[in-house]
């Protein structure tokens, strides 16, 4: 029984790999046989490569240009910390309590400064305030020649000022804000910590001007919030200084004070406040986008692969029948 069960196991292991080498000789048939195909219908696989081509190009040259600005920004805050460094160990309660910020707080308010620039609130009043809802929503293009955008006639009635966005009329902040979002681009760099504002537009004069106008409203307005959270500090911190007769208390009020009164002082004498511009934004000369040559090369794969998959899908149909 035992030689009659080695020797099926090694008839067994004949035919498996027999059926291996006719498994191996099918798919060199195949592959063979699908290079041929291809090759005997190379004419349809070029023609249809040629079509995607041309579409994919057609597609990039009815893209408008888009110039992108941008400037590279340093931190302008002081790195000594001042007067309230000095005090927080000893008073950081009763400072925190009267609003004032302790310790070295210039990686805070710089990584605060660049979430403001992309938040909604700061995008919707910059969006209000330099009347770019027109510009950033109806234009599709940009006139080199009369150096001013092209507006969609369809969006926009440039005479009459009406508009017709998706057929609700005038377009929401919300819309603005995304577009305006999706053409901003805010990168710090973790080793240098220098940061990087550009925008994208069809107008490169319209880019440099955004990116100036982002880099002076940030600036104003992170020195804005610190010159009112500055007085409502020195105002509480005086209430209490009347309210109490303890000398050594008073002595802290008064030096708390003073910081708060030199923040505001500083914050009032400097234009730029957390940011200063190492290298300001220029009007490009050269376009950003659309990288066309790219865009070609993508319709010609695309091409490539839709025509040799028809062409084997073709022939594995017809052996299917």
């Amino acid at each position: 029984m035992d030689n009659i069960s080695d020797r099926l196991g090694r008839i067994e292991l004949k035919l498996e790999a027999l059926a291996g080498k006719e498994n191996d000789s099918f798919k060199e048939v195949d592959l063979v046989e699908c290079a041929r195909l291809i090759w005997v219908q190379k004419w349809k696989v070029a023609v249809i490569t040629a079509v995607f081509a041309i579409t994919f190009a057609a597609i990039s040259f009815s893209l408008p240009n888009v110039y992108r600005s941008e400037a590279l920004l340093a931190s302008a805050l002081d790195e000594s910390g001042g007067g309230v460094d000095g005090i927080a160990s000893q008073f950081g309660g009763l400072a925190n309590l009267a609003g004032v910020s302790l310790g070295s707080a210039k990686d805070e308010k710089t990584n605060i400064a660049l979430e403001t620039l992309t938040s909604r609130a700061f995008v919707f009043e910059f969006i209000q305030k330099h009347e770019l809802l027109v510009p950033l929503l109806a234009s599709k293009g940009w006139d080199p020649v009369k150096n001013e955008l092209v507006y969609d006639s369809d969006i926009f009635n440039s005479e009459t000022g009406e508009w017709s966005w998706k057929g609700v009329g005038e377009p929401t902040m919300q819309v603005a804000y995304k577009e305006f979002v999706r053409r901003l681009k805010v990168v710090q760099d973790k080793e240098t910590k220098f940061v990087t504002v550009s925008f994208s537009f069809y107008s490169p004069n319209f880019a440099k001007k955004c990116v100036d106008l982002l880099v002076l409203g940030i600036n104003d307005e992170i020195k804005r919030r610190d010159v009112l959270e500055a007085r409502n500090s020195i105002r509480y911190l005086t209430e209490q200084l009347g309210a109490t007769s303890v000398a050594g208390m008073r002595a802290v009020f008064y030096e708390l004070i003073e910081d708060q009164t030199k923040t505001v002082m500083f914050s009032e004498a400097r234009k730029e406040y957390v940011f200063k511009t190492l290298d300001p934004a220029i009007v490009p000369e050269e376009k950003y986008g659309p990288k066309r040559l790219l865009l070609i090369a993508a319709g010609i794969l695309i091409g490539l692969v839709v025509a040799v998959s028809g062409v084997l899908v073709m022939f594995s149909g017809k052996n299917g029948k």
